[in-house]
């Protein structure tokens, strides 16, 4: 499990954005360390939320019973 989070794109992502957001002050100058930890909170806080999301859809799609192939009809009952 842990070894498919470390080939997912999703992570490296979000760790990378997680980096410039805190390396971006110490690099420009342009940028205040607070906002640089902003940002990297935030990239962060969106990428364990998004995981979360994803992770939950397929425990979804796992604990669903398999759908029949069809449902069977009613019965027509003719009142006449």
């Amino acid at each position: 499990m842990h070894d498919s989070r470390l080939r997912s794109r999703k992570f490296w992502l979000s760790l990378m954005g997680a980096l410039m957001g805190v390396s971006a002050p110490l690099l420009s100058g342009e940028v205040s360390p607070e906002k640089g930890l902003e940002m990297a909170i935030a990239i962060l806080v969106s990428y364990v939320l998004g995981q979360g999301y994803v992770d939950a859809q397929k425990a979804k799609m796992a604990a669903a019973p398999e759908v029949a192939e069809a449902p069977e009809e009613a019965p027509v009952v003719d009142d006449s």
